[in-house]
């Protein structure tokens, strides 16, 4: 069964358990007649929130502490509720890591008093990924699902908040990435490549480091165009 459809969720789409549940709804009864691809944004102002707390980890305020301890306790409630209190372990686990590693992430700035834009590119892209990450379990309760990161497909250049994507590798990085968790299961979950504040999050090619890079904002339904177009070519 080939792809022939793209969900895409906003912010305020899935800003709450609530919301997220309406969500699953669509894209389980889109996934009973076919395969579908499922792009989510980070939860509503959870981005702008990400910005907010590198900035002032920058000038050297700890209000970003709290702020970041009122993102985990978001994160970790949605996952809690959407679960019934008993999330799965693996998925528990995941979400942990994930929000340990933006806490060392707001740490750095703060002890270095300086946010890179490829620093600010780095802290925003967590909302998406743990949106993500917290959706697809979700999903999995009803149908197999596997959660996608586009850090793992999209190449870009080296232009932090406003890269340009390079379509050949991301293609190839496509068609090794995604092909064959699609081809396992009906439908599969992708964490978003748009966020109306910050665009596409993506990984710099060529680099043992490989930084995260963004598009600007006005490129925001990039995400929609580069899996179409893959897509397209792959079944021509």
């Amino acid at each position: 069964m080939r792809i022939k459809k793209i969900l895409k969720f906003g912010g305020s789409s899935v800003a709450s358990p609530e919301r997220i549940r309406e969500v699953a709804s669509i894209v389980l009864s889109a996934a009973r007649k076919e395969r579908v691809v499922v792009i989510v944004s980070a939860f509503q102002g959870v981005t702008n929130q990400l910005l907010e707390c590198a900035r002032l980890a920058e000038v050297g305020d700890t209000k970003f502490q709290s702020m970041y301890k009122a993102l985990v306790q978001r994160h970790t409630a949605a996952l809690k509720v959407l679960h019934n209190n008993r999330p799965p372990k693996y998925v528990a686990a995941n979400l942990e890591t994930m929000l340990i590693e933006l806490y060392d992430v707001l740490q750095g700035i703060y002890l270095l008093r300086h946010s890179s834009p490829r620093a600010l590119d780095l802290a925003a892209s967590f909302g998406e990924r743990l949106s993500a990450l917290i959706i697809a379990s979700f999903l999995q309760q009803s149908q197999p699902s596997c959660f996608v990161d586009s850090r793992e497909t999209v190449k870009t250049d080296d232009q932090f908040t406003r890269a340009i994507v390079q379509f050949d590798k991301t293609n190839r990085a496509i068609k090794v990435y995604l092909i064959k968790p699609i081809m396992q299961s009906r439908h599969f979950l992708k964490n978003s490549l748009s966020i109306p504040a910050t665009g596409l999050f993506q990984l710099l090619p060529d680099s043992s480091v490989q930084p995260m890079t963004a598009l600007p904002q006005p490129l925001e339904e990039m995400d929609q165009i580069i899996l179409q177009q893959f897509l397209v070519l792959r079944w021509m």
